[in-house]
C-alpha cells in the first residue's frame, strides 16, 4: 500500500491543498460578510442614535410649549370649541372648519415636535370637526 501512496503522492498533496485553499476561501468568505453586516449594524445603530438626540432636542425644547398654544391662534375663536392645556397634554376641538383651515392646522401640528395621541377628524358636507389630543 505504500507504493500505491508513494506513486500519487504529488497528486494527494495536490487534493489537500486546493481543500484547504477552499477551506480557507469559504472562511475568509463568510468573515467578510459577518465583517460586513457588522459594520451596516454600527451604522444603523449610530443613525438612530443621532435621531434620538435630535429628536430628544426637539422634545426637550422649552419653546415647545410656547408653540401648542399659537395652535388656537390659527382660526377664528369661534371655530374653536374647546382647547385645554394640562400638565404638557393638549385636548383640542374645533367645529366648522374648512377644508383651508383643516390643511392649515394639520401642516402646523405636524411641523411642531408633538406626539399625537388621538386625532378625529369629520365630514359633514364641506366642513369638518377635528378632535384633537396631543403631549410633549
Amino acid at each position: 500500500m505504500s507504493i500505491n501512496l508513494k506513486k500519487y503522492q504529488n497528486e494527494t498533496i495536490l487534493l489537500i491543498s486546493i481543500l484547504l485553499m477552499l477551506f480557507a476561501y469559504i472562511y475568509k468568505t463568510g468573515k467578510i460578510d459577518s465583517f460586513e453586516k457588522n459594520k451596516m449594524e454600527v451604522a444603523s445603530s449610530i443613525s438612530t442614535i443621532s435621531k434620538i438626540a435630535s429628536l430628544k432636542n426637539l422634545w426637550g425644547d422649552k419653546r415647545l410649549s410656547s408653540k401648542v398654544p399659537k395652535l388656537k391662534t390659527l382660526i377664528k375663536s369661534s371655530k374653536v370649541k374647546s382647547f385645554s392645556i394640562k400638565s404638557k397634554k393638549l385636548k383640542a376641538k374645533f367645529i366648522n372648519l374648512t377644508i383651508k383651515e383643516l390643511t392649515i392646522l394639520l401642516q402646523k401640528i405636524s411641523n411642531i415636535a408633538v406626539e399625537i395621541i388621538a386625532i378625529d377628524v369629520k365630514k359633514d358636507g364641506d366642513i369638518y370637526n377635528m378632535e384633537l389630543k396631543c403631549k410633549w
